[in-house]
């Protein structure tokens, strides 16, 4: 009995059954593309961020080894005492 209600509903409004799934569609699709791109621009970003970083660590990296021999140069020979 149910089931034939039910048939009898959808194909009295089979337009708006098709206007939904045509929502339905165009959302996932929507969806589905912008979180690929905005993930993309994310990725980028993320990536010139991670170069950048790491040439800062470098050029951290060698001037802590600069300062150390600047450092170890001006202290004074050591004693035999």
């Amino acid at each position: 009995m149910f089931s034939s209600r039910f048939a009898k509903l959808v194909s009295q409004n089979s337009g708006a059954w098709k206007a939904g799934l045509a929502v339905v569609v165009a959302g996932t699709t929507f969806k589905f593309v912008y979180f690929n791109f905005s993930r993309g621009l994310m990725v980028d970003c993320m990536e010139q961020r991670h170069l950048r970083a790491t040439e800062h660590l470098k050029g951290a990296r060698e001037f802590g080894y600069q300062m150390e021999r600047e450092r170890e140069e001006k202290l004074p020979p050591l004693t035999a005492e």
